[in-house]
């Protein structure tokens, strides 16, 4: 019976802890991130992506923001702009926020299992917002 119910405790204990995704903050900006982390992890490849970030910022994120998402292929450095504004709302308002992206995830990117990502977030000047960093991983 002991057993049995260790057994619950671990189970319960597995699936109710958070799914945060580890990461590093690679950069110094207004804007903090807190937390991290997206559905499904590990990343499917050919399926849709919902990250979800929550922080504070310092300043606005304005309509025309860029997200920049690089990693590389063997040794050539890939890089990815987006208009983070077609992803998110914007503008985003000084203070605490919460907010989902999907982005689609092409059926090619399992190749990038175990790679060091690195997203940049900067405003429509090129001011940095934040960068964050985090290892792919695909299922």
């Amino acid at each position: 019976m002991n057993n049995l119910f260790i057994i619950f405790l671990f189970l319960f204990a597995l699936f109710t802890t958070s799914s945060s995704v580890p990461f590093e903050v690679c950069g110094k900006g207004p804007l903090s991130v807190t937390k991290f982390d997206f559905i499904p992890n590990p990343i499917v490849a050919g399926q849709d992506l919902i990250v979800n970030i929550e922080g504070s910022t310092q300043v606005e994120v304005k309509q025309g923001s860029t997200l920049t998402l690089s990693t590389y292929e063997l040794f050539l450095p890939l890089h990815q702009t987006f208009d983070f504004c077609k992803m998110s709302i914007c503008p985003i308002h000084i203070g605490d926020f919460n907010f989902n992206i999907t982005y689609p995830i092409p059926g090619a990117a399992k190749m990038f299992d175990g790679n060091s990502v690195n997203l940049t977030l900067s405003n429509p000047d090129k001011t940095l917002l934040t960068c964050i960093e985090f290892t792919a991983h695909f299922a």
